[in-house]
């Protein structure tokens, strides 16, 4: 586990000095999450007998040393032919500057929105109750995620409205979080309005039974503020110790709360030591992948194709599309190593293998960092147009499903047609309804 520690630690200096310092570029977040990882698995290296096998170790370190070059690569072919284009005056790029929001004619937009926000939000919560037969809100919303991730035999479906509701309120938090962020580098104002709704995206995901959203939300708004500065600097400044701090201070903060907050959302954890629930969290990961790569199993050929990676796609086209399969769920099994429970998370690699193997890895990490690098590097450029929807994505959705790699394959879970699709029409239809923006 040494090895492994160290390993991912020089792999998080090369992301950083290969990113010319930027704190948010895909390889760097990719390879800083396993690093953290592997922190908290190498702490409990004895207390979990993890003995890392040498193609566990392969199988994370060759994956982070893949997506650092290909994101370079792209990196490196985006920047030439953006040079360029900039010397053939095929393109002009501009910061759009200060925002102009401070304006009653907008206010009174944004209160509506946000109204109507708290409307959805309160049918949202009747609806969990409603389908779950609970009266009482934390118990349906444990109930609630409990059958969503498969922990139980029961099924609740909630009504597509109530869905869409959940995807307006996520996709117009990220849009206000933006507007936000900016209002407050280039204004140096603070605008309540925005606050309010930018932190009703980041809580309202809290009525699934999930902290996931609400995590995501923070990375979302740590993104933004990385991206706002460095855009109004020119992406010049690479004195990144303030970052450093605002993030370590943030990741100590959220992982002081996150045993607390698991009984916000009606789980039992008072028999957990603090300890052990953090590292089964963070760390242990790495030894469940570890588990299932000495086993020797894979790939797991299923009913339909990439049935664990694509799982989130599937279930769409099962719904939407008339495919007949049989319905099925996530393959997680809960580990126990050494008497201690681990849990059932396996880091981004473990569907892939279980679909298609070694070769899945590869295929699988090139499209990752090939889509996350090319749209972080749009999402740099400075658009005549106050919000980005390129900005929006990457922030929004990519910079956290890979800041999450360690744990689970959000990135691929995350290819959700219609919250996407819809959330990119949210975001157009905001840049003209609020047109103060500008």
């Amino acid at each position: 586990m040494v090895y492994l520690f160290f390993t991912v630690l020089i792999l998080v200096l090369v992301a950083y000095f290969l990113n010319d310092r930027e704190l948010v570029a895909p390889s760097f977040l990719f390879s800083l999450s396993f690093f953290l990882a592997s922190f908290f698995a190498l702490i409990n290296d004895k207390k979990w007998n993890i003995q890392l096998g040498w193609i566990t170790y392969q199988i994370i370190s060759f994956g982070i040393i893949e997506f650092i070059l290909v994101c370079y690569i792209v990196k490196m072919i985006f920047k030439y032919f953006l040079i360029k284009r900039k010397y053939n005056n095929e393109i002009i790029m501009e910061t759009v500057g200060e925002t102009n929001i401070n304006n009653s004619n907008f206010r009174f937009k944004l209160f509506i929105i946000e109204f109507l926000e708290l409307i959805f939000i309160f049918i949202i919560a009747k609806s969990i109750k409603n389908v779950t037969g609970q009266t009482d809100i934390v118990q349906a919303i444990n109930l609630y995620n409990s059958s969503t991730n498969g922990f139980n035999d029961l099924t609740f479906t909630l009504p597509t409205y109530v869905k869409l509701m959940q995807t307006f309120i996520s996709a117009f938090g990220i849009f206000e979080q933006y507007i936000f962020v900016r209002d407050i580098i280039y204004n140096k104002r603070f605008e309540f309005l925005l606050f309010l709704g930018a932190m009703i995206g980041v809580l309202a995901p809290t009525l699934n039974g999930s902290r996931g959203g609400t995590i995501f939300g923070l990375i979302t708004f740590i993104v933004f503020l990385y991206i706002v500065q460095e855009e109004k600097n020119g992406w010049n400044n690479k004195n990144n110790k303030k970052y450093i701090l605002i993030g370590l201070l943030v990741t100590v903060i959220l992982i002081l709360l996150l045993q607390w907050s698991a009984t916000l959302v009606g789980r039992n954890v008072d028999s957990i030591n603090f300890e052990d629930y953090i590292s089964t969290y963070i760390g242990a990961e790495i030894k469940n992948l570890d588990i299932f790569v000495k086993k020797g199993i894979y790939p797991i050929k299923g009913t339909v194709f990439g049935q664990q990676t694509f799982y989130t796609t599937i279930q769409f086209f099962m719904k939407h599309g008339n495919l007949n399969i049989p319905l099925y769920h996530l393959d997680l099994p809960y580990t126990v190593s050494n008497g201690y429970g681990l849990g059932n998370v396996y880091t981004t690699f473990y569907p892939w293998l279980y679909d298609f193997g070694y070769k899945g890895v590869v295929i699988l990490t090139l499209i990752m960092a090939f889509c996350s690098e090319l749209i972080y590097e749009i999402s740099k450029t400075s658009y005549k147009r106050k919000v980005s929807i390129f900005r929006l994505f990457y922030g929004g959705t990519i910079a956290p499903c890979i800041v999450f790699s360690f744990f689970s394959n959000k990135f691929y879970e995350s290819l959700d047609i219609i919250y996407i699709t819809i959330s990119i029409i949210i975001w157009i239809i905001a840049n003209y309804f609020l047109k103060e923006l500008r």
